[in-house]
């Protein structure tokens, strides 16, 4: 079956099949499946210029998808990942310095502050109220080092 519809296929098959791979790689992403697709749609070019057997045309297809899909993932390898958000994925320490309101009494050395839409415990060496400022001055994991703030005089 497959050998008998390489025989008959010319350029455009080769397309159609690459764009199937393209569509594929829209709902199941991950940059595996789109390298196949490029590989038919070279099939596809050289086919325009020489004929080529079914078994030539699928050798060709195999090399070119694998060779793309392995050199796309050695390139991407060697590209470091740049962000100017130097807090990116350290939430926490992105709150240093800053002043919060308690949400409820500290005990035991511990409290908890809303930021944004977020609940963070915080640890501080003395025990407040609600209401009172406070500054965070660390992060230990998912714990907020705080303490009171000094109010300007």
């Amino acid at each position: 079956m497959i050998e008998t519809w390489l025989e008959q296929a010319e350029f455009w098959h080769w397309w159609a099949f690459g764009l199937v791979f393209l569509i594929l790689e829209v709902f199941i992403p991950g940059f595996i499946i789109l390298w196949f697709g490029v590989g038919a749609f070279v099939v596809g070019i050289i086919l325009l210029a020489v004929d080529l057997g079914p078994q030539m045309q699928l050798v060709i297809w195999s090399f070119l998808s694998i060779f793309a899909l392995l050199g796309w993932r050695q390139w991407r390898k060697g590209q470091p990942m740049h962000t100017d958000d130097t807090m990116l994925n350290r939430r926490g320490e992105a709150y240093v310095g800053r002043t919060f309101t308690l949400d409820t009494p500290t005990e035991n050395g511990f409290g908890k502050i809303k930021v944004d839409d977020t609940t963070w415990k915080i640890e501080i060496s003395q025990d407040l109220l609600a209401g009172t400022k406070i500054v965070i001055t660390g992060v230990d994991g998912a714990i907020l080092k705080a303490e009171k703030a000094e109010l300007p005089s």
